[in-house]
Order: structure tokens, then sequence, then C-alpha cells
């Protein structure tokens, strides 16, 4: 049964990172829908026949109280969907998908981090291995997709996602229409690879370029460096705003973390690094700020500084329990922003508080702080999350990328990895991703 459970944590990193892969039979399922329950059948058929479950330590116990919490708060947004279900059955309807999914994520999580903490360090491996493989094949993914738009004309999503999942909305891959203007004015399109939206594909990136990072500057290995680059390649593509500016926070906590290592391998690399990307400025900074989206003449936030006193509005009515999980889209469909921006308040704070209101935003700040306060330098995972986790608070002031399963999946993964008695970082320099066979630790607690 071993063998099983390493093959579906192979499958479980790759398919929460291909949301596109779906069956949709009234209620939506995803892959890692199928592969998770599989996992959570097998799991408790093991426990009950061990009769046993591991024992935790105390920060695992805590991470485990804060999601339970989490869960409960979001439960209790049950009273908003109530409130509202009187104007439509659709507040209820989508407070329950979201409750279900959460469940499930939680049941899932809790027994992914179970079986960590019984069979150690070579199961962190192999969830970290397929989290990098897939990362790599999206990137790639991206790249074919780009030319294909570009040159040909082909969006490739439409048909790939169309052959292998069933009744999918095949008319929302309209990249083809929405192409925004690049360098010599030829046409460029964002990709979001196998997530379908490119601020959440560059979300990702952020999470695996810090843990690429932290590699080479613990190795120094030029095959993690090549990794760097088409990564970082890969967010650039994605002309996510948010995503660049999680990048550059992220590289400059590791800047910062590593200074000494910085200063004494990698200066001429970096100094070279940061003159090709000022003359890359120079010569095409209109078209860049163009490709961006971004007016020098205009206001930073544009619309959205209305979309979101309209969502504090809507926030000040439901202050408590909020609207009910999931409803954000139809608090916003209220407002006539909508028409401009679309149904989502491109603000995870925000939706926090339409959705399960100041207590539960609350509770996730002090959960997300109290995570990059158990810091560990010598960890690998530690600071990988600590670093990816900044990050993506400062990017989700202008998106709502956290509140998808699979970003908060691998954040919480990773803390969880950081909190198992982990080999420290000078125990991986050989390589944390292709290191399986080369250790076998017994990390039970």
């Amino acid at each position: 049964m071993e063998y099983t459970f390493r093959f579906l944590l192979y499958l479980l990193p790759a398919t929460l990172l291909m949301p596109l892969w779906q069956v949709n039979v009234g209620v939506t399922i995803f892959a890692y829908n199928i592969v998770g329950a599989i996992f959570i059948t097998l799991y408790f058929i093991r426990a009950l026949y061990r009769l046993s479950i591991p024992k935790l330590n105390n920060r695992l116990a805590v991470f485990f109280l804060f999601l339970s919490l989490l869960l409960f708060v979001k439960v209790l947004s049950i009273f908003g969907a109530l409130k509202y279900s009187y104007l439509s059955d659709a507040y209820l309807i989508q407070y329950l998908k979201g409750v279900l999914s959460e469940i499930f994520i939680y049941i899932l999580l809790v027994s992914v981090v179970l079986y960590l903490v019984e069979t150690g360090y070579q199961s962190k491996i192999i969830i970290i291995r397929s989290f990098i493989i897939t990362i790599f094949a999206a990137c790639f993914y991206q790249f074919i997709s780009l030319v294909c738009l570009i040159y040909f004309q082909i969006n490739l999503d439409k048909i790939v996602w169309s052959l292998i999942s069933y009744n999918i909305d095949i008319e929302s891959f309209n990249m083809l229409e929405t192409g925004v203007i690049g360098i010599n004015d030829f046409l460029f399109y964002r990709v979001g690879s196998f997530l379908g939206n490119p601020n959440a594909f560059a979300s990702v990136l952020v999470i695996a370029i810090s843990f690429m990072s932290i590699s080479y500057f613990e190795n120094d290995r030029k095959i993690y460096l090549m990794g760097l680059f088409i990564m970082i390649m890969a967010l650039l593509f994605t002309v996510s705003r948010s995503g660049i500016l999680g990048l550059v926070i992220s590289f400059t906590l590791m800047f910062i973390i590593y200074f000494k290592e910085v200063v004494r391998k990698h200066k001429i690399k970096i100094a070279f690094l940061i003159a090709i990307c000022s003359l890359a400025y120079l010569l095409f900074s209109s078209e860049i700020l163009n490709m961006l989206r971004l007016d020098p003449t205009s206001s930073i936030l544009g619309s959205r500084s209305e979309l979101y006193l309209n969502g504090l509005e809507a926030f000040s009515n439901r202050p408590i329990f909020g609207y009910g999980l999931n409803n954000s889209p139809l608090v916003l469909d209220n407002y006539d922003i909508v028409n401009i921006v679309g149904r989502d308040f491109h603000n995870y704070y925000l939706t926090i508080l339409i959705e399960i209101g100041l207590i539960g935003l609350i509770l996730h700040v002090v959960f997300f702080i109290y995570m990059i306060l158990n810091f560990k330098r010598e960890n690998v995972f530690s600071v990988t999350l600590s670093i990816a986790l900044i990050a993506l608070l400062f990017i989700n002031l202008f998106n709502s990328t956290l509140s998808n399963p699979y970003i908060y999946f691998f954040i919480y993964l990773f803390y969880a990895m950081s909190v198992l008695n982990s080999k420290s970082i000078n125990n991986l320099r050989k390589s944390p991703v292709t290191s399986l066979n080369k250790h076998n630790v017994n990390t039970n607690l």
C-alpha cells in the first residue's frame, strides 16, 4: 500500500495545479478531488487497521487548531447566506458549494500532513519533486501556448482542456480576443498555463521561485539557475503586475536573508542582471508600461477605487458573519462597477470581509503571522514558506489568489513540512529536489 500512497502523493500536486482539468455534471469535479478522495479513503482505512494516529508536536497541534477554527468560521457564515437566500437561492447554493469544497480540502490536508508525520522525509521529497516538475511542465505549456497564439492564432487551451475534460465551458477561453500590445506593436497574450488565470499562475510561480532560489543559494548548481530563469520568464510572460510585485518582494527578502552568500558568491551575477533589466527598461519603457497596462498619467487604482469603496459599503452591512462563503460575486452583482471589473473584488482581504466577516479576516491574518514568525533560517521549507507567504500577502492586495485551494494548499503544506523535525538546509545541500534516494530520515514525532 505504501507504493500506492507515494503514487498518489506524486499525482496530488500535479492535479491541484491543473484546475482546468475537470468534469462538470451540475457540480464541478476537479482532478484533485478524485485523487484526494482516493488518498483520504486509503489513509482512513490504514488508520483504522493500525488503530492509531501519529503524535503531533506543539506547532503542528496549533496548526491544526487554526485550520479547524478557520473552517468553523466559514461554516458559520451560513447565517449571512440564509439571510439573503430570500432574494435568491444562489446565495445558499454557492455557500454550500464553497463549504463542501473547504471541508474536502481540510480533510485532505489533515490526511496528507498526518501521513507525512508517519513517513517522514521521503514523502516530503516526493511532494516537492512533483510540485517542481509540474511547475516546469506548466512553464513549457505556457511558452508553447504563446507561440501558437502569437504566430498561428491557435488557442491551445480550447483544444487541450476540451479533450481531457467533460462539459467544460470552451467559450471562456477567449484569449484571442484579449491580446495586449507588445513591443513593436505586435499582439501579446496573457496565458495562465494549467491554471487558466495568469495571476494565479504568477502566484504559484512565486512559491516555486522562492524554493528554487533558496536551493541555488545553498547549492550553487547551474541546474537551479536554469530552472530559475525558466520560472522567472514564465512569470514575466503572465504580464501580471501583482505577480511581478511578488517577485520583487521575494527577491528582496532573499537578498536580506542571504546577504552574505549573495555578496560572497553572486555579486557579479546580480550586478549583471540589474544592468540587463535597467537597459531593457531604458530601451523599451513605453512598451513595457503598455504591456503591464500602466498609464503614468492616470490613477494607480483606476476603476478599482470605486470597486473597493463598494466592497467596504457591502461589508458595513454585514460585518460579523458576512454574506456567506463563496458569495462575493453575488454581492458584487448589486453594483454597477461589476460591468467594468467583472465579478471579483480583486482584493483577498476585502473578499474575506464580505464573505465571512471581520472575525474571519482577523483569524486569517493571525494565522499567517503565526506561520511567518515560526521562521527558521536553517530549514529550507520554513524559509520558502516565509518568503513566499509575505510576497503573496502583498500580491493579494490586488487579487484573490490566496482563496484558491491550489495556492493556499501549498502554503499550508510548506508550513507543515517545516515543523516536522526536517533535516536542515545543511543536510539538503546535494539537492532538495533530487535527493529522494539519497536520504532515509525518520522524523516520527
